[in-house]
């Protein structure tokens, strides 16, 4: 045994059902909290009147946090272990969201945006490892997507419960209302992880310089999309940071090859049975974030619907998410890994085309709402999938790193997904009309008809985007089977 490593009896079969219970309604929590502004923003950039860069920020602030920290609070818990810094993540969560709501300006809003953001990732950092730590085997397929319901499902639900909580109680109670549910989570979570068999890597070193020119890569690609979305292509900020992201990737690797315990493991991305997985990940995440925020904008600033309206529209998603993650493993079991991952992503190409259908040719609500379903069963479906094959590549003690890269690739292609579909739709827009659009208060019939070009287009990118994330799932498939 490891001098210092931490051990305690392997939860039991019931513990390790309250354990997946609650790693899964912490990760919806956590992933509720980040999108629950999608639908909601327009409300709270009227109450501040910000501007076109701080309603980006409000929206793009949490993702980049967890983004920028999620492989290196990954290693971390492989080093320290999960339970210390899956509760303390939960308590930093819990005051953020007790003090969000008395916020006076955006900018405030936005710092403790991030703060809380950092005490997501460090739950978000341990929920997959802890699910890897106590289910192996076939078991862990179907405990994933157990787990994966969560995630997805709060990614999406959170608009939804946005809209009707700022129509109703007020954009304040967004955050206050988080409260009681994070509560119960510290409370679970300090009897339940007590059973967790743990044994921390306390003889490896943090890696400091790979994590400190990781976070710097990741944030100058942030900082230069929103950019991009404000300022334009053109605009010195921008070019500045996405070449500055470009041009620290070779640094990077340097650092990364030349550490003794390094925080990237290049021998997994070499490994196509690995690296294509999670360009898969990548690539089928950018649809789903797109999506919703794309359908709950284009409901209120197109239809006039209200963020209530908008986000109930949106909720056969949701629903779909869930339909297609939590039987995924039945699926897979019987159908086979490789014919469940296209049949996943033929799923979200046709939902995706159809909803894209719907909502230029004025559809009805019924067409709209089945389009939005069947998008979600694919996606469900998909999402299962990929981190299926990719958990299932971590070694001993790597879990935690291993999923760290998983989620902080998906939170990429997610921040991606906004940051794009947003530069689509304001593009052909005056600067001077933009900040309008975000309170979703366009009137111009010269803006909005720029506007409906532009959704058509974002959805025009996302369908060709889902279709090469079925191509690289299959391209990884067909790898796995020419290796066997």
């Amino acid at each position: 045994m490891r001098e210092g490593a931490e051990t305690t009896a392997a939860p039991s079969r019931s513990m390790r059902a309250w354990i997946l219970g609650l790693v899964t309604l912490s990760i919806f929590m956590t992933t509720v909290s980040a999108s629950i502004l999608t639908i909601a923003l327009p409300a709270v950039v009227r109450h501040f009147n910000a501007s076109p860069l701080e309603s980006t920020w409000l929206l793009l602030t949490p993702l980049m946090v967890t983004t920028c920290l999620l492989v290196t609070l990954g290693r971390v818990a492989d080093m320290t272990g999960q339970r210390r810094m899956f509760n303390a993540g939960l308590v930093i969560f819990t005051f953020c969201a007790a003090i969000a709501g008395f916020s006076g300006s955006a900018p405030l809003l936005i710092g403790v945006l991030a703060i809380q953001a950092i005490g997501s990732t460090m739950v978000m950092a341990n929920t997959g490892s802890i699910v890897g730590s106590i289910y192996g085997g076939p078991r862990l397929a179907w405990a994933m997507g157990i787990y994966l319901a969560g995630v997805s499902v709060g990614q999406l639900i959170g608009p939804t419960v946005g809209g009707l909580v700022a129509d109703t109680a007020g954009w304040r109670w967004l955050f206050w209302a988080q409260v009681p549910l994070a509560l119960i989570c510290i409370v679970v979570g300090a009897k339940a992880l007590k059973s967790l068999q743990e044994q921390p890597s306390r003889d490896r070193k943090l890696d400091i310089a790979g994590s400190v020119t990781l976070t710097s890569a990741l944030a100058l690609l942030m900082i230069g999309f929103s950019n991009v979305q404000t300022s334009g292509l053109r605009s010195m900020p921008a070019i500045v940071c996405l070449v500055g992201a470009v041009a620290l990737i070779p640094v990077l690797t340097l650092v990364e090859t030349r550490a003794t315990d390094p925080i990237l493991q290049f021998q997994l991305l070499r490994q196509r049975s690995f690296l294509l997985p999670n360009i898969a990940n990548i690539l089928s995440v950018m649809p789903r974030f797109a999506t919703i925020m794309v359908a709950g904008l284009y409901f209120q600033v197109i239809n006039g619907d209200s963020a209530l309206t908008a986000g109930l529209k949106v909720i056969p998603m949701p629903v779909g998410i869930t339909i297609g993650s939590v039987p995924a493993n039945r699926i897979i079991v019987r159908a086979g890994i490789h014919i469940t991952g296209i049949t996943a992503s033929t799923m979200t190409t046709v939902g995706l085309g159809w909803l894209a259908g719907a909502l230029s040719n004025e559809w009805s609500l019924t067409s709209i709402l089945l389009a939005f379903l069947v998008l979600g069963v694919g996606a469900g479906l998909f999402a299962t999938v990929c981190s299926t094959l990719i958990i299932n590549e971590a070694g001993p003690g790597e879990v935690g790193t291993v999923n760290g890269i998983r989620l902080t690739l998906q939170n990429l292609g997610g921040t991606i997904a906004f940051a794009l579909s947003l530069a689509i739709l304001t593009s052909s827009m005056p600067a001077g009309s933009r900040s309008n659009f975000y309170g979703a208060s366009v009137n111009n019939s010269a803006d909005s008809g720029a506007l409906s070009d532009g959704f058509s287009t974002v959805f025009v990118v996302m369908i060709a985007v889902s279709l090469a994330s079925g191509i690289t799932l299959l391209a990884a498939q067909g790898r796995r089977h020419t290796r066997r």
